[in-house]
């Protein structure tokens, strides 16, 4: 009978570990800018105007959320559509963030874009970025993260610093950084534009599907697309 109890015992202990160590899981993040600082000075006090686009692009920023589903070794990251409460008015952050998506595996690494109206497919190497550890701890819902960093040419140079929490063994974060020792619950892009994670669910219900529909190309032959098209601008306006 002690035999019994123990065996019966040991097996519910390993369904609950096996729970709570599941593969499938999904982030939230939300999403805000310094540049668009809470502390307004008196010239957006004294302008009715100012103050009022100040917090509607406050709200539009704000209100954009973001989800990032982990399927074992794949990840997909998405914007999540939502409604803000300036219905007048499309929500122009939401609309920018939602022309890309990401997906991570083991072996590639795939951006799903839209630009100049045309869906466009990204395809590299996982497991390129070159982080640089750093020894600076902050929590984050609960987790102790550490402090890592890498710089970027996205037609400018972009510095990206991200917080990961090793005891979340999942090489996933948002905007589909990837490749540290445990989840990124928050990525700062050039000190100003945050991603921070707000929920963590497992749920035996996530998928993660790779993006297969767009035009193939690589990073730099879309970067000077995008060059060609500023330097355009720049012509008109001259």
């Amino acid at each position: 009978m002690k035999k019994l109890l123990f065996n019966t015992f040991l097996l519910l202990f390993v369904v609950v570990v096996n729970a709570q160590k599941s593969d499938k899981l999904s982030i939230q993040y939300k999403t805000f800018s310094e540049n668009i600082p809470d502390e307004l000075d008196d010239s957006f006090i004294s302008n009715p105007t100012k103050m009022k686009y100040h917090l509607m692009a406050k709200e539009w920023m704000e209100s954009v959320a973001f989800l990032l589903k982990i399927d074992g070794n794949t990840s997909e990251f998405e914007t999540i559509n939502k409604v803000t409460l300036w219905h007048e008015k499309p929500n122009p952050a939401q609309t920018a963030f939602g022309l890309t998506r990401y997906y991570v595996d083991s072996i590639s690494f795939v951006e799903q874009r839209t630009s100049f109206e045309q869906l466009y497919l990204i395809e590299e190497p996982s497991n390129q970025i070159k982080w640089e550890l750093i020894n600076e701890t902050k929590v984050i819902l609960g987790y102790t993260c550490y402090k890592a960093t890498f710089t970027k040419i996205v037609i400018k140079s972009v510095t990206i610093e991200a917080w990961y929490a090793p005891d979340l063994p999942y090489k996933f974060g948002p905007r589909g950084n990837h490749g540290l020792p445990g989840l990124i619950l928050e990525i700062i892009q050039n000190e100003k534009l945050h991603f921070t994670a707000t929920n963590i669910y497992w749920d035996d219900d996530v998928w993660v599907l790779k993006p297969t529909t767009g035009k193939k190309i690589s990073r730099e032959a879309l970067g000077n697309m995008y060059e060609v098209a500023i330097e355009g601008m720049f012509l008109e306006k001259n």
